[in-house]
């Protein structure tokens, strides 16, 4: 998978991921930790355990720039699960995207759009602030090779989004 960005990016430090997931310090982690090991046991569908890709990428800030972030989360699927007419890809969307957008007080901006990412089916849905009329936030689910992809693109100034929805949306896939 290759995008390409403008700017300079990072991989995001654990304490900025933290910070931007809203786990505020070490013992919210292990308490975290702790209810994702208990859903993990109990769960029994294609997206039960820790995800096998897991990148957070921020852009370096440089004086009063607005920072822009995206977060990537891949699981691996069981072959049963490869089946998009009994898992359409849509059940995925409703299920990952939903939980992934709209913290801290965001809501949604539109409803789940089918578009092409990469040249492959994907869904797509934006989040804003409340009252605002442009979104600050951008999720999309696609499958590639076997693994089902969760993307969430984040901007601080929702005039920076559609640029990182170019970037995020011309996506090569190998």
């Amino acid at each position: 998978m290759t995008l390409q960005l403008t700017g300079e990016w990072q991989i995001m430090d654990e304490e900025t991921r933290r910070a931007a997931e809203g786990r505020d310090d070490e013992e919210d982690d292990a308490a975290r930790q702790e209810r994702e090991a208990k859903r993990r046991s109990e769960c029994t569908g294609p997206l039960c355990g820790t995800p096998e890709i897991d990148v957070a990428l921020i852009t370096q800030p440089k004086g009063p720039i607005a920072v822009s972030s995206i977060f990537m989360a891949g699981f691996k699927l069981a072959p049963q699960y490869l089946d998009r007419e009994r898992y359409p890809l849509k059940s995925f969307a409703d299920i990952m995207i939903p939980g992934s957008l709209g913290g801290a007080g965001l809501e949604p901006a539109d409803s789940l759009t089918a578009i092409q990412l990469g040249e492959r089916p994907a869904y797509r849905s934006l989040v804003r602030e409340p009252g605002a009329e442009t979104a600050k936030e951008v999720g999309y689910v696609v499958e590639s090779n076997g693994y089902m992809l969760l993307l969430v693109g984040s901007v601080a100034n929702a005039s920076d989004l559609a640029k990182l929805q170019a970037a995020i949306e011309n996506v090569k896939f190998q």
